[in-house]
Order: structure tokens, then C-alpha cells, then sequence
């Protein structure tokens, strides 16, 4: 049995109960909870990769009148995130699905979408279990899932605001477009020092 962890994040008044098979909140959660702008106007929020669910629940206390959908591909992890809804009584403005990015939410356009995401570039020769590879590998250099779903979004025409997080080992905020096939505006919301990287919060504007 996997050992299970329980945290009480005093700052966000929030109970949360994970396994290893789950990320822990760490700087880039916090990072993302704490400088996330939503406008009044939004009225339905996706979080991909929910993991404990702890962003949106956060958020949730934040913006109570917002509707979160949350999605993981880990069924592991939305059974957990359930469970935290559940523990802080938020069952009323969050429901989960297990998928795989957006792939099984057909003509569906959020207002907002979030995503924590493996944002470091892969190690040919590592130690980690499959599961941390993918809660931390983002591709050979870092980036390439963030780029995958933005494709994703743009094929499917959604106009939305996109926020995730990038990694200064993996991605230079000098070059804007990586790939010239995208049409994306993107700005840095917040920069925050680490000992050995960057990390930064993008904001992306998809579509119109």
C-alpha cells in the first residue's frame, strides 16, 4: 500500500490527503494559486492535470461562484481529489473526470483552463518510476506537452485564456514561439527564484 500523506495549508485553509503517486504541492502550486487572475466574466474553469486537486480547491475558496472542471489521466488521482473535495465540502462548484488532457470533453470551450505540467526536459538515464517521469518530464526539452495541448486548442478553435508554468531549464522567455505554426500570444504573470531555476506563470491567449 502506498504511504498516504495529510497536509493542512493553513494560507489557503484547505485539508488535503495524497499518495505517492501524487504530486506534492510545492513552489510552482503555490506560484500558480496565488497569481492566477480570474475576471468576473469567467464562469467555467478546466484544470488539467489535477493531481490532489489542490489549485482548484484553492481557487474555489477564492471564487466560490465559479464552476471548476477538473481532469487527470490518473484515475488514482481523481479518486484522491474526490476525496478533497469532498473533505473541504466543495462538492457543490468542482466535479472531476478521468481523461487525458481535453480529449474526452467534446464541445466544450472553458472561459480559463490551468495546467501545472511537467515542464522539465527528460533524462535519458534516471531513477524515477514511470509515474514521477510523468508528473515531472515534459518532453525532451521540457516544453513539448505545454505545445501539444496549445495544438489541441487551436485545432479545436477554442478562444480561452490558458494559464501554466515554464521552467528556465527548459524554456527561454526571450524566444516567444518555439513552433511557427502557433499563433499565440502569451505574458509572463509572475517570476519566482528557485536555487537552481526560474520558474515562471504564462499567461497564453488562444484563439481570437
Amino acid at each position: 500500500m502506498k504511504d498516504i500523506n495529510q497536509y493542512y495549508l493553513d494560507k489557503y485553509n484547505i485539508s488535503l490527503r495524497i499518495n505517492n503517486d501524487i504530486y506534492e504541492p510545492a513552489e510552482d502550486t503555490f506560484l500558480m494559486i496565488d497569481n492566477v487572475i480570474i475576471p468576473r466574466n469567467v464562469k467555467i474553469i478546466l484544470e488539467i492535470g489535477c493531481g490532489s486537486g489542490i489549485i482548484s480547491l484553492a481557487l474555489s475558496k477564492k471564487f466560490p461562484n465559479k464552476r471548476f472542471i477538473l481532469s487527470d489521466i490518473s484515475f488514482i488521482s481523481t479518486q484522491y481529489t474526490n476525496y478533497n473535495i469532498k473533505l473541504n465540502r466543495l462538492q457543490s462548484n468542482i466535479d472531476v473526470i478521468c481523461s487525458d488532457s481535453i480529449d474526452a470533453l467534446i464541445n466544450f470551450s472553458p472561459d480559463l483552463i490551468l495546467w501545472n505540467p511537467p515542464y522539465l526536459p527528460e533524462e535519458e538515464h534516471s531513477f524515477f518510476t514511470q509515474t514521477e517521469k510523468m508528473m515531472l518530464f515534459g518532453g525532451k526539452k521540457g516544453y513539448e506537452a505545454v505545445y501539444k495541448l496549445i495544438n489541441k486548442l487551436n485545432k479545436r478553435k477554442m478562444n480561452t485564456t490558458f494559464y501554466t508554468i515554464f521552467s528556465s531549464l527548459a524554456w527561454d522567455p526571450e524566444e516567444e514561439i518555439r513552433n511557427e505554426n502557433l499563433s499565440i500570444q502569451f505574458e509572463i504573470i509572475k517570476e519566482q527564484k528557485l536555487p537552481f531555476e526560474k520558474l515562471y506563470l504564462v499567461k497564453i491567449l488562444i484563439g481570437d
